[in-house]
């Protein structure tokens, strides 16, 4: 099979999302909708990290990648040492559910701040103003 078929719906909400230092790793995927999913945001200083489940929306984006860019996606993320790749749901701006792969966390620190917002870049934009 193809690795450059883009066949993967992927959930992201940090530093891979559109204006993100990270978005270059998407290159070859093609973007598909804002979205959201319900989960925990935590604060990990330069990027986020979420918990799935519960009531807080994540805010985010999904984007439709190839099994090559998975692969980067997944040495990035630090699969299976830092987050695991999950399957899961999300809802894009309408509310039409999404089945996709999204990054969560394996062990958050109890010192991890949380982002009540769930929008990394909100959050971000306000970290800097201070």
């Amino acid at each position: 099979m193809d690795s450059d078929i883009a066949k993967h719906k992927v959930f992201v909400y940090g530093t891979l999302m559109s204006g993100q230092p990270a978005v270059g790793l998407l290159q070859g995927g093609k973007f598909l909708s804002g979205a959201w999913l319900y989960g925990v945001m935590y604060d990990f200083g330069r990027f986020p990290a979420i918990r799935l489940g519960g009531s807080s929306k994540i805010k985010g984006e999904v984007w439709l990648v190839s099994d090559k860019c998975l692969a980067r996606l997944d040495r990035y993320e630090g699969e299976g040492r830092l987050y695991r790749r999950v399957a899961d749901v999300c809802h894009d701006v309408e509310g039409v559910e999404i089945d996709c792969l999204v990054y969560e966390i394996i062990d958050a620190p109890a010192t991890a701040s949380i982002v009540d917002s769930g929008d990394w870049a909100r959050h971000i934009r306000q970290w800097n103003e201070c």
